[in-house]
């Protein structure tokens, strides 16, 4: 009898045991509870704009940006070669913010207006010049100007004995038979130096050659600060030498 219990006993042990071991296997063949997904997020509905690209402001709104020399109306492309004669002139060339082969037979004021009204902002503009005076030495005579007292008719300055310098107003001249070049004392506020002569000086013939540049400029940023160089963008420059 006690033997009996005693397999009874085993059995439901055994029975016990195989429960148990049924259930767990059937736990670890579960699916998990959090599926974790790699698919794309859903569209929230935004759309990103594309950044726009960022115009960059003109050099010069407004201004003129462009200039050209002309010589008896025709443009001077590159190079200028004339014969020097001590005492004459060697060239007088004059600004005009358009590029073609020849201007119209017009008065030059009325010619310059024509032109250089063509930009809105064109009256807060000044013309000025770089020359480059390079002597058969090799010595070079650097000069800026942005206004006529910068090239003074003084025989004791040290480039008028190679080359005289002398600056015009084509724009806000006095009507008559006689042109004169601008000075200290004829300059104000609205004068503009729309022309430029070059005549050979007493010491000409130790010239090798000229560089001449205009250039726009409206206020002082288009200047270098500590050497006075004009750093802006609208210029040009032509090379004379003696033929």
């Amino acid at each position: 009898m006690k033997i009996m219990k005693r397999i009874y006993a085993i059995l439901i042990i055994v029975l016990l045991l195989f429960a148990l071991l049924t259930s767990c296997s059937s736990m670890t063949t579960q699916q998990p509870l959090i599926s974790v997904s790699h698919s794309p997020l859903p569209s929230l509905g935004v759309t990103i704009e594309p950044t726009p690209e960022i115009t960059p402001t003109p050099y010069h709104p407004g201004g003129p940006d462009i200039v050209r020399f002309y010589e008896h109306r025709k443009l001077v492309k590159d190079e200028f070669k004339t014969e020097w004669i001590k005492g004459k002139d060697i060239g007088v060339f004059y600004v005009y913010p358009v590029e073609q082969e020849t201007v119209e037979q017009l008065p030059y004021m009325d010619l310059f207006r024509k032109y250089w009204y063509v930009f809105p902002a064109a009256d807060d503009y000044k013309i000025g010049y770089t020359v480059v005076i390079e002597l058969l030495n090799g010595e070079t005579i650097d000069m800026i100007i942005r206004l006529p007292k910068d090239s003074p008719k003084d025989p004791q300055a040290y480039f008028y004995q190679f080359i005289e310098i002398y600056v015009y107003d084509n724009l806000n001249r006095i009507p008559g038979p006689t042109f004169y070049h601008l000075e200290e004392s004829s300059t104000h506020e609205e004068t503009i130096m729309t022309s430029i002569k070059l005549t050979a000086g007493s010491r000409s013939d130790e010239v090798k050659e000229i560089r001449l540049t205009a250039f726009v400029f409206d206020c002082d940023s288009d200047f270098d600060p500590a050497s006075g160089e004009y750093i802006g963008k609208t210029s040009c420059g032509i090379v004379l030498a003696p033929e």
